[in-house]
């Protein structure tokens, strides 16, 4: 793993979340709150307090609720995310009143502070808030804002400490693991009565007699069923890194149109990077020239936006605009009137589940700022965004998988109610078997002008949406059956029939398939559903995935009970110990423990004869592999 492969890989661990719960463990929030009112409370009970595949918080955390939206803090030395200390936002809802409007896809939000060496990453020093107390500063019962405090220290982020200290000696130099500020670390959750809004006071103080000069920020993850965006004016160049800068927001939305999460920096040249999958947010102008703390008591303070809306992006982007936020000049925007219907452009009738993306043309290109997706009527809106002092091009732009990706009209400025039109819809049916006449699992490629415009795992028969058009397609099972390839038309407004069988040429007889190192959602580097994950398997002629995700002990069962692809894929569930020295490691088999990391090796600070003996007897002396070892050799 090359050491840009590695920082981009512990960047993205930095802020995973557990998608672990099971379904009986969940319920929806309580309780209620008077309308008008935001609550704070501490949370008790066994039970797991949302609903959704990503909720975790529980009984030690701290509840934020309103009428529209709920947030969880994590708790002291809860255990349950991969941010391993306290005080972080690990569960996000919209709400209705009382009830959920939104499944939990939220993974976390962690957050960092150090400082950035420009000429030498290597040298630089990044390390994670730890909290040591969290408490309710206001319970929200006077009317005012509720709001949850987390106060704590800085300490290691382990895997960075680890990645930077052996990279300096990979180069020919030495590095210490690094040392406490000497600060104190303020943050604040609040949440007013009458918004969606979490503002997040996250304050840096010097209690020591020298000059403090810092970085901060937040490291974010998302569900793994997740649509994440954003947009930026421009980038620069640093430490052999490129980050997007003049970033307004950045926007997550769930691939079903249940649920969206928005998050800015208020007062601040928002710089961003998505590496991995996972999105890294601060205040650019600190990265450059720091934080200035000069004196004991100075307070540096960064303010956090989180907003999360129950349906499209928009649902969670829209509260920003009356919330107060200090945009820089050339990102301030209000919300214009939007009603508009999503259409079919042949018999007029309304297309429900469409996403549609509001673009704006910037330096000769056009970029995604928003999106809605249509209700059961056909209907986006009620407002869209625009930008106050720049004068930019906007159009919508609607998809569905059956009909494809149509470019709009330009939005004039006075818009505001009018049919966005769509072609007419294709599918296309499957009928695939091997050479016994038994359905096959198979992956389905399709290309147009030389570019994948498809890739489904299926079994058997079947029918998928596909835009009309003339596509090359393929239909593979692994090494083991003979490949089809060849052309299809899929016409409009009805489906094209697609039956093939695919010969078994390779006798594997006695052998089995199998990867002892796979990852699904639970990793936070990966962004494929448990369930996509076995179908994939199965389709691809692999036996036996080994689940080895990132502290998370939990298997792709559950995956291949749903399928039903038993007579296709087994499993082995084990853990990938993310310890970057020696090396990474992976370990199976091991059986989850009915905790929410399934009783995972907590690594952190341990070296290797003690990892390698933990991981000996978590295994029963199961198999236990050092990854890379040939970059052991070059430290």
């Amino acid at each position: 793993m090359s050491f840009r492969h590695t920082i981009a890989y512990i960047v993205a661990i930095f802020g995973l979340a557990a998608c672990f719960a099971k379904d009986g463990d969940k319920k929806t929030a309580a309780p209620c709150q008077k309308p008008g009112q935001a609550i704070a409370k501490a949370l008790s009970g066994k039970s797991i307090h949302f609903e959704g595949p990503h909720a975790i918080g529980g009984a030690g955390d701290y509840l934020l609720q309103n009428d529209q939206a709920a947030y969880i803090i994590q708790g002291v030395d809860r255990g349950i995310s991969y941010y391993h200390y306290g005080g972080i936002l690990v569960d996000a809802v919209a709400m209705n009143g009382c009830a959920q409007a939104s499944p939990e896809q939220f993974d976390e939000l962690g957050l960092m502070l150090g400082e950035l060496k420009l000429d030498d990453f290597t040298d630089s020093t990044l390390r994670a808030f730890r909290a040591t107390t969290v408490e309710v500063l206001n319970d929200g019962k006077n009317g005012e804002a509720a709001v949850v405090r987390a106060t704590g220290v800085d300490d290691y982020y382990w895997l960075i400490e680890y990645v930077l200290v052996a990279e300096k000696a990979r180069g020919g130099g030495k590095k210490l693991l690094s040392q406490p500020y000497g600060i104190d670390i303020q943050v604040d959750y609040i949440l007013y009565p009458n918004s969606p809004v979490l503002q997040i006071e996250y304050s840096l103080i010097n209690v020591t007699e020298g000059k403090k000069e810092f970085m901060a920020g937040g490291i974010m993850t998302h569900g793994d069923e997740t649509d994440e965006f954003r947009f930026a004016l421009s980038s620069i160049d640093f430490g052999g890194y490129s980050f997007n800068t003049s970033v307004p927001w950045l926007v997550a939305q769930t691939l079903d149109g249940r649920g969206a999460y928005a998050f800015t920096i208020s007062d601040a040249n928002v710089g961003a990077a998505t590496i991995s999958g996972v999105n890294a947010i601060f205040n650019l102008d600190h990265a450059l020239t720091g934080m200035q703390l000069r004196q004991p008591g100075d307070t540096g303070k960064v303010t956090m936006l989180f907003s999360t809306g129950p349906s499209d992006a928009h649902s969670a982007l829209a509260p920003f605009a009356s919330f107060g936020i200090a945009w820089p000049d050339d990102l301030k925007f209000h919300l214009k009137p939007l009603s508009a219907t999503v259409v079919d452009a042949v018999s007029q009738a309304p297309i429900a589940d469409a996403s549609v993306d509001l673009e704006i043309e910037a330096d000769g290109m056009w970029h995604r700022i928003d999106s809605y997706r249509s209700d059961a009527a056909g209907l986006i809106g009620p407002t869209r965004l625009h930008f106050v002092n720049q004068t930019y091009d906007y159009r919508l732009v609607p998809s569905t998988p059956d009909r494809g990706r149509f470019t709009f009209k330009a939005l004039a400025e006075s818009d505001a109610e009018f049919d966005v039109t769509m072609g007419t819809a294709g599918k296309l049916a499957y009928d695939i078997k091997d050479d016994e006449g038994r359905a096959l699992p198979a992956k389905i490629t399709l290309w147009q002008n030389g570019q994948r415009t498809h890739r489904e795992f299926v079994w058997g028969e079947g029918v998928l949406p596909v835009a009309p058009g003339v596509y090359e397609i393929s239909i593979t099972r692994g090494f083991e059956y003979r490949p089809y390839h060849g052309w299809v038309t899929v016409p409009s407004g009805s489906a094209t029939q697609v039956a093939v069988s695919l010969p078994h040429v390779i006798d594997t007889t006695g052998y089995l398939s199998i990867d002892t190192h796979v990852h699904s959602g639970p990793s936070a580097d990966s962004k494929v559903p448990i369930e996509v994950r076995v179908r994939n398997a199965a389709a691809d002629g692999l036996e036996i995935p080994v689940a080895t995700d990132h502290e998370a002990i939990v298997g792709l069962r559950g995956g291949i009970d749903a399928t039903g692809l038993h007579d296709w894929v087994n499993t082995i569930t084990g853990e990938e110990v993310t310890a970057t020295l020696p090396e990474h490691m992976t370990m199976f088999p091991a059986t989850p423990d009915g905790s929410l990391r399934g009783g995972i090796i907590e690594w952190y600070g341990y070296g290797f004869p003690e990892l390698w003996k933990l991981m000996h007897e978590r295994t029963n002396g199961g198999i236990n592999i050092i990854n890379h070892p040939r970059s052991i050799y070059e430290l």
